[in-house]
């Protein structure tokens, strides 16, 4: 054991004053000099200390109880002050603890000595230098801590910022997909209804070309047949009497436009107004299911759709008009004749529109007079403001061929 002289035992207070980090620095030796007298004293009083966990000598009753055993000046704090004085990791609050004045004549061995201390005194200007080196370095770290911790500040700030930059953006994305979404179908049912417009126009063009070109030939097969005529006919002077062929008898006629006006007299959903209505030409617009439900519903729905067809292509035959008959839904996949008739156009609706949503589209799509054949109150209403002309079901049967 060195001669060095023994400081005086701190105060029960001193002890208790240590802050949390000296004070658990400390308990690391003294719990090394409890074991090492446990093997010479096994004094009841230091077996529950050195058997008690760490957290509890942290604090309360048994940290008090030991700072009582170390302050006695007994053989805990002699060895303690072995275990502690050559450290250079202690804590400065310990240090202060060594550097008490010490008692004269007394050393670590427990000897009484005359002798004054013979500590140099260059030896504790080391200490002090030593001690004030590794605070400045302690504030030294502190200060870049506290530095790191702010950055570390800026820096979830600015990333909190990010992310709700990065929220707003999705937000804004998903709205421009959706839009962009919104107007792709918008501009696709616009093509679609141009499309059936024109498609309507060249269908109406042709058949008016057609119609010019049988009345042109017809003009032609009469005037052949007046100059054969007239070829065969005597002479002017052999003929006594000639007289004026008779008047054809007046029939009325509608007047054109959107929608057509019947003549005086004549009234909507009779006979003679559908025989007016439905002229050579005429684009004729059929409710499917609405007129085979009405007229007859006893048949199945192909039974229903196959006697339409068939009455749609004798008025066609037999008046000239242009018929579009439109079913809801898709087209039926059984087994069966393809529905088919000589003039008949046969539609079904696509997903998500109706037949009423279709034939107010081909009623708007062309500025030709049109005639839309439903029972639909809500449908004829539309028509109507769609500039059509109106035909109940019951009429289209009477004047069927």
């Amino acid at each position: 054991m060195s001669d060095e002289p023994l400081p005086p035992p701190p105060g029960v207070e001193q002890l208790l004053e240590l802050d949390a980090d000296a004070w658990a620095w400390l308990l690391a030796p003294v719990r090394g000099v409890l074991d090492e007298l446990a093997e010479s004293d096994a004094r009841a009083d230091l077996a529950h200390l050195r058997e008690a966990a760490t957290s509890r000598l942290a604090g309360g009753p048994l940290r008090r109880e030991l700072c009582e055993l170390i302050s006695r000046d007994g053989p805990v704090w002699h060895r303690l002050v072995v275990r502690v004085r050559g450290r250079e990791d202690r804590p400065d609050a310990v240090g202060a603890l060594l550097e008490a004045v010490p008692v004269a004549g007394r050393t670590l061995t427990g000897r009484d000595d005359a002798r004054p201390s013979s500590t140099p005194p260059q030896r504790a200007v080391r200490d002090r230098e030593r001690t004030q080196r590794l605070r400045d370095e302690r504030d030294a770290l502190r200060r870049r801590l506290d530095a790191a911790t702010n950055q570390v500040g800026r820096l979830e700030q600015r990333v909190a910022q990010l992310e709700q930059l990065l929220g707003e953006h999705t937000v804004e994305r998903d709205r421009l997909l959706t839009a962009q979404a919104r107007a792709e179908q918008e501009r696709e049912a616009a093509v679609q209804r141009e499309r059936r417009r024109r498609n309507a126009e060249v269908e109406g063009l042709e058949h008016q070309l057609g119609e010019l070109r049988r009345t042109l030939d017809e003009e032609r097969r009469q005037r052949r047949r007046e100059e054969e005529r007239a070829a065969r006919m005597p002479p002017r002077d052999a003929v006594a009497d000639v007289r004026p062929p008779a008047a054809a008898p007046h029939r009325p006629r509608v007047v054109p436009g959107r929608p057509s006006r019947l003549p005086d007299g004549v009234h909507p959903d009779t006979r003679e107004a559908a025989e007016l209505l439905l002229a050579p030409g005429r684009r004729l617009l059929v409710d499917g299911y609405n007129v085979t439900k009405s007229l007859h519903p006893e048949l199945d729905l192909e039974g229903q759709r196959r006697w339409l067809v068939a009455l749609l292509g004798n008025l066609a035959a037999a008046r000239q008009v242009r018929p579009l008959v439109l079913f809801d839904g898709d087209r039926p996949v059984r087994g069966g004749r393809r529905l088919h008739a000589s003039g008949v156009e046969v539609r079904f609706t696509s997903a998500g529109i109706t037949a009423d949503d279709e034939l107010v589209f081909e009623v708007e799509a062309t500025d030709e007079p049109v005639v839309v054949v439903t029972d639909d109150a809500e449908l004829r209403a539309r028509v109507a403001a769609s500039g059509g002309d109106l035909l109940r079901t019951a009429p289209l049967r009477w004047i069927a061929p």
